[in-house]
């Protein structure tokens, strides 16, 4: 797979075969440690300075980048663990990862800017890790589960408004050319403005940032029924769901009936949701004995 470049980089980077392994980084990386361990994935984990986030099949860790204003301080490393027979069949999903950052950033979708990749061939990690700038915020879900119990959401917001800027932001990346496929509250970043607005409660409205796109497919507009897909894995409770559907559709050209159609596909979702969990409660201790079930994150109310 070719690997994309994000716009306005095309000449920031370096790239080297080390052994079987494919490395790029940005030239602001050169005689860092963080570039000398790209041939190695795992190792980018034991960074001086690296703060683990998750262990899980899939590794997780916030990472130094350096010093000065040609690149964040800090980074967020995704070590690809594999993924059964069938993943030497696709390109290494650290390489879908990357090309699909840039096309988000082209068409002018927030998401974090890729720094490094490492693509190692066989072994371990021959699915990759992708390093991309570190954007401050936090995860849409620590502002819908308050929504869930009555609670404050964060900054004191309001969950209605909340909820209408949250429609607005998904509408405007469809319209762009970008499904994302696997939007849950963990997959979208809420970044808080400073400054203050008219709106009722002082503030300004929140920026988002798409995360974890590697299964977003960015190219065409969403039909209606993927459209709905992902509107249905936002989490939103019954009582806002009517001002995320509404404030999706406000922009023209309207469209029609969706509300009526969230209606259906979101319960359809949250169903099958809980027979998934059934399911794995069900088989976990089966599959646990085996290495299978065991690594998976706790659910939150919006999962």
């Amino acid at each position: 797979m070719k690997l994309l470049t994000p716009p306005g980089r095309e000449e920031a980077f370096i790239e080297r075969a080390e052994g079987r392994a494919l490395v790029r980084y940005r030239r602001e990386l050169e005689g860092s440690e963080l570039a000398r361990r790209l041939d190695k994935p795992g190792e980018l984990l034991r960074l001086p300075g690296a703060e683990i986030i998750a262990a899980h099949a899939n590794r997780l860790a916030a990472v130094p980048l350096g010093e000065g204003d040609a690149l964040p301080a800090r980074g967020f490393v995704k070590a690809f663990g594999g993924r059964g027979l069938f993943s030497r069949l696709r390109s290494p999903r650290a390489a879908r990862a990357w090309n699909v950052a840039c096309e988000l950033l082209r068409l002018g979708v927030p998401t974090p800017e890729p720094v490094a990749i490492s693509l190692p061939g066989p072994g371990e990690w021959r699915e990759g890790a992708l390093v991309v700038e570190f954007i401050a915020g936090a995860q849409v879900r620590d502002y819908v589960n308050p929504m869930h119990v009555g609670g404050e959401l964060p900054r004191g917001r309001s969950a209605e408004a909340f909820a209408a800027h949250l429609g607005r932001f998904v509408r405007s990346f469809h319209d762009a050319g970008a499904f994302h496929g696997d939007l849950g509250g963990g997959n979208i970043l809420v970044t808080e403005p400073a400054c203050a607005s008219s709106e009722a409660n002082g503030l300004a409205p929140p920026g988002f940032a798409l995360v974890d796109v590697t299964r977003c497919r960015v190219g065409r507009s969403p039909n209606r029924l993927e459209r709905l897909r992902d509107l249905a894995r936002i989490k939103v409770p019954e009582a806002f769901r009517g001002a995320l559907v509404e404030a999706y559709s406000e922009a023209e050209p309207r469209i029609a009936n969706l509300a009526g159609q969230d209606g259906l596909t979101h319960p359809l979702y949250r169903a099958k949701l809980r027979l998934k969990r059934s399911l794995r409660r069900f088989l976990n201790p089966i599959l646990g004995s085996r290495g299978g079930g065991g690594d998976r994150p706790p659910s939150t109310p919006d999962q």
